[in-house]
């Protein structure tokens, strides 16, 4: 064998295994962008469509899509008996995380287990974490931890000074000195409410029943209950204020 031969021959081989390497690296899978096709909140699995194509050899330069994906662990921040969840729609963006080895038996009870099969990298072992999609938000409160709509109007957050819940015109804050309630429109109460302390009232009280107050019955500093009016006369006559 010539030296050309030689030299002709090792760049076949080395071009057989550079194909025969990225064949065998398609279907090596860690993670990959994925829309929901469709979600079940109570088992919290999914359907999911994974987003980029594939690309072909033959033809070439030609793409396909990968099938959708069954039976989909959806991630959302959860432990001991509480878990935080929000919706999920059709066409939602997820990122799937492809585990190393077979999950399908650890699926089945979330403890301590072997893996199921020969699999390695596969599709069928892939997770979906939420919080991918957002192309862009509006912060609700910069500086904050923030649990919040896309848009920013309906959201709790966190900060050093106050807890704030609010929609819009309507706006709850819990600071170190103050809990202030307002709402553009109306705030209703509907059950027994106790007040332990002073009830300060700047405008009027209206009542569709009866006022009832146990003790210290006063209003502008005149006792209800023992108060005396003067000047009273008889018929149609006016007597003076209470006193």
């Amino acid at each position: 064998m010539t030296a050309v031969n030689k030299e002709k021959r090792n760049k076949q081989l080395a071009s057989l295994l550079d194909f025969s390497f990225n064949q065998f690296m398609k279907d090596i899978h860690t993670a990959i962008p994925a829309l929901i096709v469709s979600y079940d909140s109570e088992t919290r699995r999914a359907v999911v469509q994974p987003a980029i194509n594939r690309i072909l050899n033959d033809p070439p330069n030609e793409s396909m899509t990968l099938p959708p994906i069954a039976n989909v662990p959806v991630l959302t921040p959860s432990a001991s008996g509480y878990l935080l969840s929000m919706p999920l729609m059709t066409d939602d963006p997820v990122m799937l995380l492809i585990s190393e080895r077979g999950l399908t038996r650890f699926k089945e009870s979330y403890t301590q287990s072997d893996p199921d099969s020969e699999f390695t990298f596969s599709f069928r072992d892939a997770v979906a974490l939420t919080g991918f999609g957002a192309i862009s938000t509006q912060t609700a409160e910069a500086g904050s931890m923030s649990m919040q709509s896309v848009d920013g109007l309906r959201h709790v957050s966190i900060s050093d000074s106050r807890i704030r819940v609010q929609v819009p015109d309507h706006t709850i804050d819990v600071g170190d000195s103050h809990v202030e309630v307002v709402s553009a429109t109306q705030i209703r109460l509907v059950s027994d409410v106790v007040i332990t302390g002073e009830l300060t009232v700047n405008g009027e009280i209206n009542a569709d029943d009866n006022i009832n107050v146990a003790s210290n019955k006063t209003v502008d500093g005149v006792d209800i209950d023992k108060h005396r009016h003067g000047g009273v006369q008889t018929g149609g006559g006016m007597s003076l204020p209470p006193t």
